[in-house]
């Protein structure tokens, strides 16, 4: 395909502005380095995350892939960055600093990537927040499926430099290319055509301005955006219009879990079942005696009780997946986010969906603080691989008041069973967000049902949620141990 691109593109005023193709051999040329030019090196370090591999039959982006002479009766040759065809992933460029590195870099990505503005937001907050919570960067395992090189370039040292050496200058950089994206966006939804107007591509946009801002940490603004998603949605025909691309459907179903888990709310996508089947569920004696404590103690209906501890089962379930999953793996099933997500995302789904009959409002004490534990188990497997966009602090102080509430009083066989998932949601409280200024509270209570429980050492209490859906790993999260081993010995 003729790259009409590059064909039209005019030669910028001052000349100076030179690329070169460089050969993608997996090391940066440092030897050919100038004075006045910087090569972005494809061999700097990765991120920790996984990197999916390439899908050809993705749609490209609102600023990349949209046809030519299609809009305002423009003609091959417009230099519109809106309309322009999908290039081919190009070479690695050097390219002289008249123009800042991030603007050429963006030029890139825009003729490549599908998330053009989300990824070099995404470049730029790995190195201005330095200082920000556990989990709270984002990454979107889908940006860079087209092009994984890009992500070494992004998380690369090169890349680093720059954005440190002048924070602001890359952060209004980053907003001026998003702006574009929005131009893009309102250019083609004024479009007469609806099937034009709301075309794939400009669902990629409007994902690309989501993550944008998910990447800012800019939740009012990703609020904005995702309801535009729905609409544009509902005015396609739903959801099941994009039967035939599984691709953005699974995306799609992503951002909207992720959005639910952050804004507590109900999805507004249904479950892709056929891209996601249900894993299967085991319980475990603990879980069993949880069943019959809340049938006895608290009053919901058989279908409450049972969709809470199928998803309780199915974290079970999903534990286990991800042990067998590390021995095999190591740290790189830890850390992959597209593998996380397709396990938790559905179960995820599943408990959200019945917030209507939420047991908190029911003032069930027993049942919210295993929904409470189920969201906190979900929250830190995002964060893991960096894909918790927002903190869980809400959670974390809602689950702690949770377990204030009078509980009935229950047989003293059963008691066990209570301190069992008290300790297990404290500790995940811990480990979701270590941080936080509950801790001398939840040491306090957790140091409590030590005592109640005749629990004499932390391993004890250690193996005591391990009774509850657990992974090994946890153990090395920071918070876990670190902050309550003083208190508990």
């Amino acid at each position: 395909m003729r790259d009409i691109t590059k064909a039209q593109r005019k030669p910028p005023p001052n000349g100076r502005v030179k690329l070169r193709k460089a050969a993608l051999t997996g090391k940066g040329n440092s030897k050919n380095k100038t004075s006045d030019a910087k090569t972005l090196d494809a061999s700097a370090p990765e991120g920790h995350s996984g990197e999916p591999g390439d899908d050809e039959s993705a749609t490209g982006n609102i600023a990349s892939h949209i046809s030519v002479s299609t809009i305002n009766g423009s003609t091959p040759g417009t230099p519109d960055r809106c309309l322009t065809e999908v290039q081919k992933p190009t070479p690695l460029v050097d390219f002289k600093l008249d123009q800042h590195p991030l603007d050429v870099l963006y030029q890139s990505l825009a003729g490549t990537n599908r998330f053009p503005a989300y990824s070099l937001a995404y470049a730029v907050t790995q190195n201005v927040k330095v200082n920000h919570a556990p989990g709270r960067s984002f990454l979107f395992p889908f940006a860079f499926k087209e092009a994984p090189l890009y992500h070494r370039i992004l998380t690369g040292q090169q890349v680093a430099e720059i954005v440190r050496s002048s924070p602001e200058k890359s952060i209004m950089i980053a907003i001026t290319q998003f702006t574009e994206v929005l131009r893009c966006i309102r250019k083609r939804l004024s479009h007469p055509d609806l099937d034009m107007a709301l075309s794939d591509d400009t669902i990629m946009a409007v994902i690309d301005s989501i993550c944008y801002s998910f990447a800012l940490e800019d939740l009012t603004q990703a609020r904005c955006h995702l309801e535009g998603l729905y609409m544009m949605t509902h005015s396609r025909g739903g959801y099941s219009s994009f039967s035939k691309k599984p691709d953005i459907q699974q995306m799609m179903f992503w951002i909207d879990v992720t959005a639910a888990i952050i804004f507590e709310r109900i999805p507004r996508f249904p479950l892709p079942a056929t891209l996601l089947p249900t894993p299967p569920r085991t319980g475990t004696s603990a879980i069993w005696d949880l069943l019959i404590l809340v049938k006895e103690t608290e009053c919901q209906s058989d279908v409450e009780q049972n969709e809470l501890f199928d998803a309780l089962k199915e974290v079970s379930s999903i534990a286990k997946t991800i042990e067998s999953e590390l021995f095999t793996r190591g740290d790189a099933a830890w850390h992959d986010a597209v593998f996380l997500s397709c396990l938790v995302h559905p179960v995820a789904h599943r408990l959200l969906s019945t917030l209507e009959q939420d047991c908190e409002k029911q003032h069930l004490p027993i049942s919210t603080s295993i929904r409470f534990g189920i969201a906190l188990f979900i929250i830190i497997l995002k964060q893991q691989s960096r894909a918790c966009p927002a903190p869980s602090t809400p959670y974390v102080a809602k689950a702690v008041a949770a377990l204030y509430w009078d509980i009935p009083n229950i047989p003293s066989h059963m008691s066990s069973s209570l301190f069992t998932l008290q300790l297990w949601l404290l500790l995940l409280c811990t480990i979701a967000y270590p941080d936080t200024t509950l801790l001398p509270e939840i040491q306090m209570m957790i140091a409590r049902i030590q005592k109640q429980s005749n629990l004499n050492s932390w391993d004890e209490v250690a193996a005591t949620a391990r009774l509850m859906p657990w992974i090994s790993k946890f153990e090395s999260c920071k918070g876990f141990g670190d902050y309550l081993l003083d208190d508990l010995d």
